[in-house]
């Protein structure tokens, strides 16, 4: 049973499971406890699925994602950015140069933050503490103007500040 996780079956049931889908065992090896044993430890390692069970027995690999919610406030984090970045070009606002560029980086950073999220990059956690400073420091200059669209874009910036830091120190 061991050379179904070497080569290409037991990557392609990776491959699976890393890209969202269920990754099914069952039809091949019905009764086979030492099969599903060995499957378990296998797939210990991956901390972002988790097991189906019929009569007892994984039938299959879910796969969990434990990044959601920071991942939609640093994706919402920086569309909200990005808005903000239009708005003040449109309507020209010489005197935000400072807030202009620190909107520009903010939305950079966090639109890089979300892809290392997605593909759980190993540089996730440091790279969310770099995020929740820049965002820090953006929702701080926004927060200085009156109008309505800065301080909706401080607050999202701020928030995803908290989010990020509560996550890189997970």
């Amino acid at each position: 049973m061991e050379d179904y996780f070497d080569g290409l079956t037991y990557d392609k049931g990776i491959m699976n499971i890393i890209m969202g889908k269920y990754t099914d065992f069952s039809e091949k090896h019905d009764a086979d406890e030492d099969f599903y044993k060995h499957l378990e430890a296998k797939m210990d390692y991956v901390d972002f699925c988790e097991p189906v069970y019929e009569n007892h027995k994984p039938i299959c690999y879910q796969y969990i994602d434990h990044t959601e919610n920071i991942t939609n406030q640093v994706k919402d984090c920086s569309l909200t950015c990005h808005r903000m970045l239009n708005y003040l070009l449109e309507c020209d606002y010489p005197e935000r140069k400072k807030q202009l560029k620190l909107l520009q980086d903010c939305a950079n950073i966090c639109d890089t933050q979300s892809l290392f999220l997605v593909k759980n990059s190993q540089f996730s956690k440091q790279l969310a503490l770099l995020c929740a400073h820049i965002c820090e420091i953006c929702g701080n200059e926004c927060k200085k103007w009156p109008d309505y669209y800065s301080q909706h874009c401080a607050k999202i910036c701020l928030d995803c500040a908290i989010a990020c830091i509560q996550y890189g120190k997970m």
